[in-house]
């Protein structure tokens, strides 16, 4: 456990983020996912060599189910 040790606020650790107060939608007005962020993110995963190869083949179907 960490112990801060916090004796004013600049000792004290960030609040952690709050998605609720985001002015940056992530999903579409009816609730489902921006397909440009979707498409990013296996593009992203695909080019990442800490991906496993059998995920990276998953993500390119996705990406052309998505084309």
């Amino acid at each position: 456990m960490v112990d801060y040790g916090a004796t004013n606020s600049s000792d004290v650790p960030p609040e952690p983020y709050d998605q609720s107060s985001s002015d940056n939608k992530k999903t579409t007005d009816q609730g489902e996912k921006d397909p440009g962020n979707v498409a990013r993110g296996l593009k992203a995963a695909i080019s990442n060599p800490g991906v496993s190869e059998e995920a990276k083949k998953n993500a390119k179907k996705k990406l052309e189910g998505l084309q």
